[in-house]
Protein backbone atom coordinates (compact mmCIF):
# COMPACT_ATOMS: atom_id res chain seq x y z
CA UNK A 1 0.00 0.00 0.00
CA UNK A 2 1.40 3.38 -1.02
CA UNK A 3 0.12 6.88 -0.31
CA UNK A 4 1.12 9.91 -2.34
CA UNK A 5 1.71 7.62 -5.29
CA UNK A 6 1.86 10.47 -7.83
CA UNK A 7 0.21 8.16 -10.36
CA UNK A 8 -1.76 9.51 -13.28
CA UNK A 9 -3.37 8.15 -16.45
CA UNK A 10 0.01 8.05 -18.23
CA UNK A 11 1.30 5.37 -15.83
CA UNK A 12 -0.42 2.12 -16.75
CA UNK A 13 -0.85 -0.85 -14.42
CA UNK A 14 1.54 -2.87 -16.60
CA UNK A 15 4.29 -0.41 -15.73
CA UNK A 16 3.65 -0.94 -12.01
CA UNK A 17 3.37 -4.75 -12.21
CA UNK A 18 4.91 -5.95 -15.49
CA UNK A 19 4.60 -9.65 -14.57
CA UNK A 20 0.91 -9.39 -13.64
CA UNK A 21 1.33 -10.87 -10.18
CA UNK A 22 -0.94 -8.40 -8.38
CA UNK A 23 -4.37 -6.87 -8.62
CA UNK A 24 -3.92 -3.13 -8.55
CA UNK A 25 -6.36 -0.82 -6.83
CA UNK A 26 -5.55 2.81 -7.35
CA UNK A 27 -7.13 6.17 -6.84
CA UNK A 28 -5.10 8.65 -8.85
CA UNK A 29 -5.16 12.37 -8.35
CA UNK A 30 -6.17 13.98 -11.64
CA UNK A 31 -6.49 17.69 -11.01
CA UNK A 32 -3.27 18.50 -9.15
CA UNK A 33 0.24 17.19 -8.44
CA UNK A 34 0.96 14.60 -5.76
CA UNK A 35 -1.42 12.52 -3.74
CA UNK A 36 -3.16 9.37 -4.83
CA UNK A 37 -3.17 5.92 -3.29
CA UNK A 38 -2.11 2.53 -4.62
CA UNK A 39 -2.76 -0.96 -3.23
CA UNK A 40 -1.31 -4.13 -4.70
CA UNK A 41 -2.91 -7.44 -3.71
CA UNK A 42 -1.28 -10.75 -4.54
CA UNK A 43 -3.36 -12.81 -6.94
CA UNK A 44 -2.70 -15.80 -4.66
CA UNK A 45 -5.43 -14.46 -2.34
CA UNK A 46 -9.17 -14.35 -2.78
CA UNK A 47 -10.07 -10.65 -2.63
CA UNK A 48 -12.57 -8.09 -3.80
CA UNK A 49 -12.85 -4.33 -3.86
CA UNK A 50 -15.42 -2.47 -1.78
CA UNK A 51 -17.08 0.65 -3.17
CA UNK A 52 -16.57 3.89 -1.27
CA UNK A 53 -19.44 6.35 -0.84
CA UNK A 54 -19.40 9.37 -3.14
CA UNK A 55 -19.39 11.64 -0.09
CA UNK A 56 -15.69 10.80 0.29
CA UNK A 57 -14.79 11.72 -3.29
CA UNK A 58 -12.41 14.51 -2.23
CA UNK A 59 -10.20 12.05 -0.35
CA UNK A 60 -8.14 9.43 -2.19
CA UNK A 61 -9.39 6.08 -0.87
CA UNK A 62 -9.08 2.36 -1.52
CA UNK A 63 -10.97 -0.36 0.29
CA UNK A 64 -10.79 -4.11 -0.29
CA UNK A 65 -11.17 -7.37 1.59
CA UNK A 66 -8.88 -10.38 1.54
CA UNK A 67 -10.56 -13.68 2.37
CA UNK A 68 -8.51 -16.49 3.88
CA UNK A 69 -9.46 -19.86 5.33
CA UNK A 70 -9.18 -18.33 8.81
CA UNK A 71 -10.96 -14.98 8.41
CA UNK A 72 -11.78 -12.00 6.24
CA UNK A 73 -9.56 -8.95 6.52
CA UNK A 74 -10.66 -5.48 5.43
CA UNK A 75 -8.05 -2.95 4.34
CA UNK A 76 -8.92 0.73 4.09
CA UNK A 77 -6.38 3.15 2.73
CA UNK A 78 -6.95 6.89 2.89
CA UNK A 79 -4.86 9.87 1.90
CA UNK A 80 -6.11 13.23 3.10
CA UNK A 81 -4.30 16.08 1.33
CA UNK A 82 -2.63 18.71 3.55
CA UNK A 83 -4.98 21.45 2.35
CA UNK A 84 -7.75 19.70 4.29
CA UNK A 85 -6.01 20.58 7.57
CA UNK A 86 -7.82 23.94 7.69
CA UNK A 87 -11.17 22.19 7.20
CA UNK A 88 -10.24 19.61 9.84
CA UNK A 89 -9.71 22.36 12.41
CA UNK A 90 -13.39 23.22 12.14
CA UNK A 91 -14.22 19.80 13.60
CA UNK A 92 -11.81 19.87 16.52
CA UNK A 93 -12.34 21.06 20.04
CA UNK A 94 -9.81 23.35 21.65
CA UNK A 95 -8.83 22.32 25.16
CA UNK A 96 -7.70 25.04 27.54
Amino acid sequence: MITESWLNTYIRNGMIDPRGMYSIYRCDRHDRVGGGVLSLVSKHFHYYQISISQQFSLVETNCFEVVTSLDTFRFIMIYRPPEFNAIGRDYTVEFV
